[in-house]
């Protein structure tokens, strides 16, 4: 949704901290529909590294197939949906499985 430029509006914490609350979950799935649908489970998610030091893309296993995301999309929408002090703060970052 983000990286196909649709509505960000809602796209930040549910919490109110930014003056209004982000969309619920179920508005999130709403606007998702609008881009091929909600994914519903991640299976794996894996990243490449450029040789410019950052990350350029964020490949998820889904529900929905293969799902890319390039690394600079993910990194504004992580940040705009993330809460409180959670944050990416460079281009370069991984992701792991806990």
């Amino acid at each position: 949704m983000y990286a196909n430029g649709g509505d960000a509006s809602g796209i930040f914490p549910t919490d109110g901290c930014l003056g209004q609350a982000g969309w619920s979950t179920d508005r999130m799935a709403q606007e998702a529909e609008k881009y091929g649908g909600k994914v519903m489970s991640v299976s794996s998610v894996r990243v490449n590294h450029g040789s410019d030091g950052i990350t350029n893309q964020v490949i998820f296993s889904t529900n929905r197939g293969e799902v890319t995301i390039s690394g600079t999309n993910f990194y504004k929408a992580f940040n705009l949906r993330a809460p409180g002090a959670i944050h990416l703060t460079s281009g370069l970052f991984n992701i792991e499985r806990k």
